[in-house]
């Protein structure tokens, strides 16, 4: 009979295949990425199961964690001395493009989004993706948002807005990583034993009796209706946005590096044994 534990790492099982898969595209091996899990493991130990105010102590670290004190101290002193993650980035391309299509500075009498001169400048597309995303290589932006079929250059080398909802090759596995996984990740955490009016909201529809010819229909009516939705939400995040630099909290006072909505969808194949 299957206990609670087996259960869970099945399904850990199937959450680390697709995982494992993009990792070995990126060139990652087991002992790297087993590094980073231990840490983490130590980490959230300390800051969970701790006193008031004051980290787990090694004892309590290792018994959690099944590891020795010896390699949890070694891995407190080696997260003491290593740079704390870098946060990602607010928004990431599509937010660009949400950002000309709400924010008056790049907005024209009719509050359509305008044609911008390349730049540099105020109100220009250099000005845009650098203040939006930091990104200093402005041309390389533009050849995604080009090829990705985003934007337009006009014949007199300005640019225009063409669809904001932004679909291109991303093959940056730390921004994939930052910008989907670890939200779902946290959203789920932060709802365990919560009360459910305090929940965020994470919620799927899906099935296993679609009609075979009708799996293209699906795909094109989520890609439509997604779209849609989440340019509705952008909008929406847009116009709460601070504009300052001042820190976004949340309602008990923590730090909140960034707030947002997701959604996907996907197709989970039978695994061959």
């Amino acid at each position: 009979m299957a206990t609670k534990h087996d259960n869970v790492l099945r399904a850990l099982r199937a959450l680390f295949i697709p995982l494992a898969s993009l990792l070995l595209k990126d060139k990652l091996t087991v002992a790297m990425v087993i590094n980073e899990l231990k840490s983490a493991f130590v980490e959230v130990a300390r800051r969970e199961y701790g006193g008031k105010a004051r980290p787990a102590s090694i004892n309590r670290v290792a018994e959690l964690t099944g590891m020795s004190r010896k390699h949890v101290s070694a891995l407190i002193a080696k997260s003491a001395e290593m740079d704390r993650p870098e946060s990602p980035r607010l928004l990431d391309s599509s937010a660009v493009l949400g950002v000309w299509a709400n924010s008056e500075k790049y907005l024209d009498s009719r509050g359509t989004p305008r044609e911008l001169e390349f730049g540099p400048g105020p109100g220009t597309f250099s000005e845009l993706v650098r203040s939006v995303t930091g990104e200093q290589d402005v041309e390389s932006c533009l050849h995604r948002f080009v090829q990705a079929g985003c934007v337009s250059i006009q014949g007199d080398k300005r640019i225009s807005l063409v669809r904001r909802h932004y679909i291109g090759k991303d093959d940056n596995l730390a921004h994939i990583i930052s910008l989907f996984l670890v939200p779902l990740a946290t959203s789920i955490s932060q709802n365990w034993n919560a009360p459910l009016e305090n929940r965020h909201v994470v919620r799927a529809a899906h099935s296993a009796r679609i009609q075979p010819d009708k799996v293209g229909v699906l795909r094109r009516v989520s890609r439509e209706r997604l779209g849609a939705f989440l340019e509705d939400i952008d909008d929406v995040i847009c116009s709460y946005e601070l504009s300052g630099e001042e820190p976004l909290v949340s309602e008990n006072g923590k730090s909140l590096p960034r707030i947002g909505v997701a959604a996907f969808y996907f197709e989970i194949e039978e695994q061959e044994t």
